[in-house]
């Protein structure tokens, strides 16, 4: 028996791969639906943990987002800045050179 994924839409499984059987070949199906945003919200939370085992983040509800989305006219106003800013890697360099510098005084 193999095993295929695929999605339910206007009354009929669309499979995400063909068969490769002969056509008109019977054949059994069984439905599992997938719960896929429990799967990613199980998963978000595991990594948190993780994240807050090393000490890389602060605990904090995942259920409830930290702050609103943006706006996507905010969304380009932050985009235009990082742009002038250089790329992240410099960012981080730039940061990094700051850090050093106020160890050494």
């Amino acid at each position: 028996m193999t095993m295929y994924r695929g999605v339910y839409r206007d009354g009929a499984v669309h499979l995400r791969e063909p068969l490769e059987l002969p056509e008109n070949t019977e054949v059994d199906v069984s439905v599992s639906p997938v719960e896929i945003q429990g799967q990613l919200q199980s998963e978000r939370e595991r990594i948190h943990a993780i994240f807050v085992a090393e000490g890389l983040v602060k605990p904090r509800s995942l259920s409830q987002p930290t702050q609103p989305p943006l706006s996507p006219k905010r969304e380009v106003e932050i985009a235009k800045k990082l742009a002038k800013a250089g790329s992240l890697s410099d960012l981080i360099n730039k940061e990094r050179d700051e850090q050093d510098d106020r160890l050494l005084l």
